[in-house]
């Protein structure tokens, strides 16, 4: 049979369903192995955010994931809170097994691109070892301190990849985006070195004697057009830099603020300013689009994700988007949301039903969060807006320990109604509408249905929705 399909494809007939098998069979990538005395019984490969393979062990400990790539890329392969980093190719093939119980020290990887893994398994232990990604800590030091740790500890890592630059086997496309990675990681800290200093020593960033100018000249003279260079993120970070940049100089017009959907518009604006290398605008509006979509949601972002489609070359891409998309399925508008409990200050029992007949917009905040603690003012004006409308304010707090939160209760006059969610980011209500930061806004109706999984927050333009809201209800 194969040796028919080669002859078919030799003297050119059919053609173009033997291009179409090559094709399927170079872009199929195989991650499988053994894990022994797991506590979670399945391994997940995620690209970004995006789970894009996972398989169940069997009574042995093995899995065997399969699934498609256009292009290299940097992967994570995950069980439970072990993760490996890979660098994989359309076609590859990488074995993982290891100890659960002693997984640093017995993980071991073979097959093809095993070298790069290894590689990036000892930069991830020399950084978390070193503090290289301790922002907290090496950006609390003094300029010339910093720049000399920072430098020092970069010069250890380089160490390991002029070792594996030396290896023939290592895959060049690998070793040209690992040599990348240090001047834009390296520069990418820079920039926010001001920031990390004046937040540990509560200083204003514009005091901070640090050659800002020379770093965002650095910055904008990075190399936009550089697809290759687009699956290392040390290289799009900065990218991105250059988007939010041009976009905080337009939103000075405060007028713009009034545009629904302003900031994602205007990043599309900045990156067709920015960009003329289509490869990597697209790249970039798709990372944005999914960015805007894990935090806030699809629904109000149909017309760009459309126009995003229409022109979108990269089907990987496109794949991608179309996972961070159907996340959200079960808490669009329309959706209905589980009577989930929660504890009052007096530690009494609280459901989420209690609060029907009311809109009820919820607050998931924690007392650890400054943008949280920022909106209390707004949250507080709103309510005496609203006091005489049938919306219930809930505050429900994430925070870890029920202290905290009592303590800040008890210390601060806060309106509103306040319950405590157990198990913080793993609690139920956390976990139903996939909150990964704060604050975030819930919107639901007086039956406890989704009105906005993501709403504004008190110091948006919340009050349209809640106006629109209100009317509905009149009406109905």
């Amino acid at each position: 049979m194969y040796r028919n399909v080669a002859l078919a494809c030799f003297l050119g007939i059919a053609v173009l369903s033997c291009k179409q098998e090559n094709a399927d069979t170079n872009r199929t990538v195989i991650v499988s192995g053994q894990y022994l005395n797991t506590q979670v019984p399945v391994v997940s490969v995620y690209q970004t955010s995006e789970e894009i393979g996972s398989d169940s062990l069997d009574a042995e400990g093995h899995f065997h994931i399969t699934f498609e790539l256009d292009a290299p890329a940097y992967l994570a392969a995950s069980n439970g809170r072990n993760r490996v980093l890979l660098y994989l190719t359309p076609g590859d093939s990488i074995h993982l097994s290891a100890d659960l119980a002693h997984f640093d020290s017995t993980l071991s990887i073979s097959g093809t691109k095993a070298i790069e893994a290894n590689y990036l398994k000892d930069k991830s232990k020399l950084m978390a070892e070193t503090g290289m990604n301790n922002f907290m800590k090496l950006m609390s030091h003094e300029k010339e301190a910093y720049f000399a740790l920072k430098d020092s500890l970069f010069d250890l890592v380089r160490e390991r990849y002029n070792g594996l630059s030396e290896n023939n086997q290592t895959d060049p496309g690998f070793l040209k985006l690992e040599g990348a990675y240090f001047d834009f990681r390296s520069l990418y800290m820079d920039n926010l070195y001001p920031l990390y200093f004046a937040h540990i020593h509560e200083v204003e960033s514009d005091s901070i004697d640090f050659p800002t100018g020379r770093i965002k000249e650095d910055i904008n003279n990075i190399p936009t057009d550089r697809a290759d260079l687009l699956p290392l993120f040390a290289y799009t970070d900065l990218l991105e830099i250059r988007i939010n940049d041009l976009v905080g100089e337009w939103l000075k017009d405060t007028t713009l603020y009034n545009m629904e959907n302003y900031y994602e518009v205007l990043s599309f604006l900045a990156i067709d300013t920015l960009f003329t290398n289509p490869e990597v605008r697209e790249h970039l509006q798709y990372s944005m689009l999914r960015d805007k979509i894990s935090y806030k949601g699809p629904h109000k972002m149909e017309q760009m994700i459309e126009s995003f489609r229409s022109t979108a070359k990269n089907t990987g891409n496109l794949a991608l988007l179309d996972m961070a998309i159907a996340k959200w399925d079960h808490i669009l508008p329309g959706k209905e949301v589980p009577d989930f409990t929660f504890v009052d200050i007096e530690g009494e029992a609280k459901k989420l039903s209690d609060l029907r007949g009311q809109l009820v917009y919820i607050d998931v905040w924690a007392t650890w969060c400054g943008p949280c603690i920022a909106e209390h003012p707004d949250w507080d004006k709103l309510l005496d807006e609203y006091a005489d409308k049938p919306v219930a304010f809930l505050a429900v707090s994430v925070d870890n320990t029920r202290a905290q939160w009592e303590k800040m209760l008890a210390e601060k006059s806060l309106k509103g109604i306040h319950w405590y969610a157990d198990n913080n980011w793993e609690s139920d209500l956390a976990k139903h509408f996939m909150i990964r930061g704060i604050p975030r806004f819930l919107l639901l109706d007086a039956e406890g249905q989704v009105i906005e999984p993501s709403a504004d927050r008190p110091s948006g333009l919340i009050r349209k929705t809640l106006d629109k809201a209100l009317e509905k209800m009149t009406v109905g």
